[in-house]
């Protein structure tokens, strides 16, 4: 059994329940598995057991699909995003639909009508004539297919569908990220000291938080959870294990880092500040380091608050400064770990310093920055004794121990 493209279309190739081969020939590769997968259920005499109502609607079926992602771990973050997508942008085009019908034309007219229609975002709304709507971005329309993927595949295994038909869409409609390599995803070491010092002058209140993530490698949530007992300034060391929404990004990113000279002076500067300012207003010091009009139960509005001040921020310095207007706050990650790199830390202190999952995805990342050129380095290696040659006192020693057995 086995899905093949023939002459332009898609041949679903198995044999049926009598031996007879047989050939499915579709318009697209995932009716063809389909197919494939319905032959193959024919042949082995099994059947499917849906374990919820087979005509249950995408409206119905959602609600369960959101109650598992709790019961799955999947994280809180994550689970917005589905709940979003599908409360915002697919429930109300497709969710009287039953489940097994969600064919792959009618999931692709969906993502399609958001890429070219000028009504299909529901932010920036301004009066009755809800003027400023427009087309949702591409990353935005790939995270629609995500969600469809990840409902779509629950939908299998609970045996609704026997197959998901939206495999390998997003490359059907070029939703894959591109990589602009001509565009630096890092500040060299003199753009990070102008960027610094432009930002100390024009947004003095977010300084200390560009320094954590330009100086220490913290991703922005990490940088707005950061709080005052995870921060030693004696021994210099910072404690990363949690995001202002939750836990950190994969458990390897539960991390210390180590706290260079002259952030340690931006947060003693810092630390000093609070305390005087608690003291002038008889109130408490805040636990939060960068930001301590978070509250104490912040909450998504509030890190979007946050988020979208530090992003409005950056781009006042980047203009100011005459640097490249494409910088974000997460290029400031970005320019420590290729600084580091670059500066010749080994690759295993670069993962541990950034909490990334593997070492691969440090070289991946960052490989672009290691010296491919090190004359020095081989020499220190192999030097005239490695070829027999005239002096090294171990070469004389062998040939003359040679010499005396002959």
């Amino acid at each position: 059994m086995a899905v093949a493209k023939r002459r332009g279309k898609w041949v679903a190739d198995f044999r049926d329940a009598f031996g007879i081969r047989r050939w499915v020939t579709c318009d697209t590769k995932a009716e063809a598995e389909v197919a494939e997968a319905e032959g193959r259920l024919a042949k082995s005499g099994q059947t499917t057991f849906p374990t919820v109502d087979p005509d249950i609607t995408l409206t119905d079926y959602s609600k369960r699909f959101l109650e598992e992602c709790g019961a799955r771990d999947i994280k809180s973050r994550t689970s917005e995003r589905y709940e979003g997508a599908l409360r915002v942008h697919i429930l109300p085009r497709l969710g009287r639909l039953k489940v097994r019908d969600l064919s792959r034309p009618v999931v692709k007219d969906l993502l399609l009508g958001k890429l070219q229609s000028g009504a299909a975002s529901v932010q920036g709304q301004r009066g009755e004539v809800m003027a400023g709507r427009r087309k949702l971005a591409r990353g935005s329309v790939r995270q629609l297919l995500g969600t469809m993927n990840a409902v779509l595949g629950s939908a299998v295994e609970d045996g609704i569908l026997l197959a998901n038909p939206l495999q390998k869409l997003g490359k059907r409609l070029a939703l894959g990220t591109k990589r602009d390599t001509a565009k630096p995803k890092a500040l060299n070491a003199a753009e990070l000291a102008l960027f610094m010092a432009v930002a100390r002058v024009k947004t003095p209140d977010l300084y200390p938080g560009f320094a954590v993530m330009g100086c220490a490698g913290l991703r922005v949530g990490e940088a707005m959870a950061l709080t005052w007992d995870k921060v030693d300034l004696g021994s210099q060391k910072i404690a990363v294990d949690v995001q202002i929404s939750g836990t950190t990004k994969t458990q390897a990113s539960h991390r210390v880092v180590d706290m260079a000279d002259v952030l340690r002076d931006v947060l003693i500067e810092l630390q000093a500040s609070r305390r005087e300012d608690a003291f002038r207003t008889g109130q408490r010091v805040s636990s939060w380091v960068l930001f301590p009009d978070l509250g104490e139960k912040p909450d998504r509005t509030d890190e979007q608050r946050i988020v979208k001040r530090i992003r409005r921020a950056m781009i006042r310095v980047l203009v100011a400064a005459k640097l490249p207007g494409w910088h974000t706050p997460h290029s400031l990650r970005h320019t420590y770990g290729s600084l580091l790199v670059a500066s010749g830390a080994s690759l295993a202190y670069v993962q541990q310093q950034l909490g990334h999952a593997s070492i691969s995805m440090t070289v991946d990342v960052y490989g672009s920055w290691l010296p491919t050129s090190d004359v020095a380095a081989v020499n220190r290696v192999f030097d005239q004794g490695s070829l027999g040659r005239s002096g090294s006192k171990v070469v004389a020693n062998g040939v003359s121990e040679v010499a005396v057995v002959l």
